[in-house]
């Protein structure tokens, strides 16, 4: 997507995936940065899952936290972890959509290779917030 600003445009690369049923559940989870540091000095707070990993480099925040607590839980907050360098926007979830947008276009395999990574990041969140990976037969009849 292409936007304007003055005289100036910049190009911006969007993920989108549709969760169904999840509109009543929203979140947000963005790299821990100086603004996120200063929010908490003014008593902002985000949601500790207990991964202290995860908790230092990353924001969390939702409209329901106890259910976020499920969604992020160990093994999910590890996948996320060890993505860390890849993303570099946050990840929105609101009215079933969650969203990763980033001021950047797709040119090189380097970052071709990086948002295929944030992509399948997002199947993972968004499999966890359906349930689908809760639904899966488990091969017994």
């Amino acid at each position: 997507e292409r936007r304007r600003s003055g005289k100036h445009t910049y190009h911006y690369t969007i993920v989108t995936l549709f969760a169904s049923g999840t509109n009543h559940f929203n979140f947000r989870l963005l790299k821990e940065g100086f603004l996120q540091k200063v929010g908490k000095m003014f008593g902002g707070q985000d949601i500790n899952t207990g991964d202290d990993i995860f908790d230092k480099q990353f924001v969390l925040k939702s409209n329901q936290p106890d259910l976020a607590l499920q969604i992020f839980d160990r093994m999910l907050c590890a996948k996320i972890t060890a993505e860390y360098p890849s993303i570099n926007s946050s990840l929105d979830l609101n009215n079933g959509a969650l969203v990763y947008n980033e001021q950047t276009m797709l040119t090189t395999e380097k970052s071709l290779a990086r948002y295929i990574n944030v992509i399948h990041l997002c199947i993972a969140i968004i499999e966890k917030v359906s349930g689908k990976t809760g639904s899966r037969s488990s091969g017994r009849g």
